[in-house]
């Protein structure tokens, strides 16, 4: 009788289908709803030499009140802080704190800051890097 068992045992664990995830699937509706200004997120992008807040040219000290304005228009979006790789650490870290100190005011969630790794994997991705050509479109 165990054998029978055994053998039965084996006859179904081979004849079996095992449901396997292949993927998950992924909905890119080619429809998105931007914001007021056609952008989905606020970028401020930080190059060597100088940085970008939403594709327009901004210095440290400016930064907070032109992040107000575009956030008084259109509330909600995420902030997103893009630094280069040559970027010195004590330049990122200016923007950044400024950056940090509008959130402690409250006037948005986070700041996200994508690594490099990430950069790299939307690059693969999608043959560009959607940070650094957002502002060529």
């Amino acid at each position: 009788m165990p054998d029978v068992a055994f053998l039965l045992v084996i006859f179904f664990m081979i004849t079996a289908t095992f449901a396997a995830t292949k993927g998950l699937e992924v909905n890119q509706s080619m429809q998105q709803e931007p914001g007021a200004d056609g952008q989905d997120i606020v970028q401020l992008h930080v190059f060597a030499d100088h940085a970008q807040l939403d594709c327009s040219p901004v210095e440290a000290g400016e930064v907070a009140g032109r992040l107000r304005s575009i956030l008084s228009r259109d509330p909600g979006r995420p902030v997103v802080l893009v630094v280069e790789p040559d970027v010195r650490y004590a330049r990122m870290v200016s923007f950044y704190d400024e950056l940090v100190a509008l959130r402690r005011a409250g006037l948005f969630d986070d700041v996200q800051m994508p690594t490099h790794g990430d950069r790299e994997a939307y690059a693969r991705i999608w043959d560009v890097d959607p940070f650094l050509d957002r502002c060529r479109r």
